[in-house]
């Protein structure tokens, strides 16, 4: 049920989305997208995929910068993309770079001590399933729904930052998905 609503001080019309359930309620579009299932960004995808990419390249040259193109195309992800993602990382901690002709990306820190929930919180922010999942709803005290919200990121969470980028490379090798490089 949409309605059309003026807001206060503004000659502009904004549209508004009721929810049904809760008629006096006044969600934005944007703030509509929490009653959706969490999902993890396709950002936070590429930066996890295009990190496993790093880690089986420098496990074959250790030291070597590899540049965003040769993992873009390892995996078959946009460069552009890429290239945002990883000056994020950068000042993270979580990559370093290297100018220059021969230069790229190089771990910061080893890829055992990298997780999942280290890039996808860089990335994207804490996950959570709920505006409620944390305090910032103002019922978060007396509301039984807000704890199983909050179970539920603990426990994505707990997968996140118990699976590291070494652990996704191992998974692979194992699954036979990493390929041979020949340098």
């Amino acid at each position: 049920m949409n309605r059309v609503f003026r807001a206060r001080g503004s000659r502009r019309l904004r549209l508004l989305q009721l929810t049904p359930q809760f008629p006096n309620c006044r969600t934005g579009i944007r703030e509509y997208t929490y009653n959706t299932v969490m999902r993890i960004s396709t950002s936070s995808s590429y930066a996890v995929r295009a990190l496993v990419e790093l880690a089986e390249r420098e496990a074959v040259a250790p030291g070597r910068p590899v540049q965003l193109a040769v993992l873009a195309d390892g995996r078959g992800l946009p460069a552009p993309a890429l290239e945002q993602l990883f000056a994020r990382l950068r000042r993270a901690g979580v990559v370093s770079s290297r100018r220059g002709v021969r230069g790229g990306y190089l771990f910061a820190k080893p890829p055992h001590a990298v997780t999942v929930l280290d890039v996808v919180d860089e990335i994207d922010g804490p996950p959570a399933p709920a505006r409620c999942a944390g305090p910032g709803c103002e019922r978060h005290g007396d509301c039984g729904v807000a704890g199983v919200w909050t179970d539920v990121r603990r426990a994505v969470e707990e997968v996140l930052s118990g699976t590291t980028i070494a652990d996704l490379v191992e998974r692979e090798e194992r699954s036979g998905g990493g390929g041979m490089y020949f340098i």
